[in-house]
């Protein structure tokens, strides 16, 4: 009787236990959306294909696996939001499930195919997804880096000979705001400190071979959709287009890299680790990390976002690639 008396008195403190915890776990999940407001965010991120190089840089070898550099990770972490890989190559139903388990999608750079790749691929089927949601009153934002940003390009023009050759790899520039930028969304909150920043000193790091000039951005009708925020101009004289954003989509593209700054210490490198480079990768950090909070997408479980997120996997130094770090996401 004894024993029963002290395993009544167990069960009924464990039964106590699990109701508050339940009760807890709502608390949470309304409390993450009080006011419309997700204060939990977490962001997708496409990987791409992963080629190891030679030795002497001649060639490089499909290493059947799949990355992401660590760098971008940090960088959304560090606005606020959790992140999960977005695996390629995969059906059209798990990106649709994984479209409704987060709460924004970042296309990072690199240096794959935008027509033939698996990150091209997922990118279009998620865009899609992005703007039919926008379409039906839904708010998704979406993020495109370097070669995200010509990817995004790419699909809204509907023609690939949007994006034309320019030389601005390892390079820092400045960049040239268009006159009505102080009523966009991604610059409509930035601080003159941070204006002034971006405008007079050659802070955005740059490292790609193709681009989208302004005459291509009217030309293939990108102004239809899309607001040319800033240009940006190379040493040899080439203008292009360094930042947009949609019109009524909230679909962000910068050809610049703000997560370098922060996060990326390869050497030889033009990337600015000034105090000024900082804190303007943190103002872009910080605003697509706000825009994710307008969105309330949530993992079906606990369980099911626990296994989806980026810490299930470990970062590796990565010495013979561009970057510090990678995750690496074998096939």
């Amino acid at each position: 009787m004894y024993f029963e008396c002290w395993l009544g008195i167990f069960l009924s403190l464990w039964g106590m236990f699990i109701f508050r915890s339940i009760g807890s776990l709502d608390s949470t999940i309304k409390d993450a959306n009080a006011n419309g407001v997700n204060t939990r965010p977490i962001i997708g991120i496409v990987t791409e294909r992963l080629y190891a190089p030679s030795p002497d840089g001649s060639n490089h070898t499909d290493t059947k696996s799949s990355f992401i550099a660590a760098s971008y990770v940090k960088w959304i972490e560090s606005g606020g939001a959790r992140v999960v890989p977005i695996l390629m190559d995969k059906h059209e139903d798990y990106y649709a499930k994984m479209f409704h388990s987060v709460n924004g999608v970042m296309f990072p750079g690199g240096a794959v195919s935008l027509n033939h790749s698996g990150y091209a691929r997922a990118g279009r089927f998620l865009l899609k997804l992005a703007i039919n949601e926008a379409a039906s009153g839904g708010y998704f934002p979406v993020w495109g880096t370097c070669l995200g940003f010509e990817l995004i390009s790419e699909i809204m023009a509907s023609d690939p000979r949007i994006i034309s050759k320019c030389s601005a790899e390892n390079i820092s520039l400045s960049i040239d705001l268009s006159p009505d930028f102080k009523s966009s969304r991604l610059f409509g909150s930035s601080s003159p400190e941070i204006t002034d920043i971006l405008q007079g000193k050659n802070l955005t790091a740059n490292s790609h071979h193709f681009c989208v000039t302004t005459s291509n951005f009217e030309k293939y009708h990108m102004t239809d959709h899309y607001r040319l925020l800033s240009t940006s101009t190379t040493p040899s004289g080439e203008t292009f287009v360094s930042a947009m954003e949609g019109k009524t989509y909230p679909i962000y593209g910068v050809q610049f890299h703000p997560e370098k700054s922060n996060f990326e210490w390869r050497h030889p490198s033009a990337v600015s680790h000034s105090a000024e480079a900082v804190l303007v990768s943190q103002f872009f950090a910080n605003f697509f990390v706000s825009e994710a909070r307008k969105n309330n997408h949530r993992f079906p479980s606990q369980e099911q976002e626990d296994d989806a997120l980026i810490y299930n996997w470990n970062p590796v130094f990565s010495k013979n690639t561009v970057y510090d770090q990678i995750y690496v996401f074998p096939f």
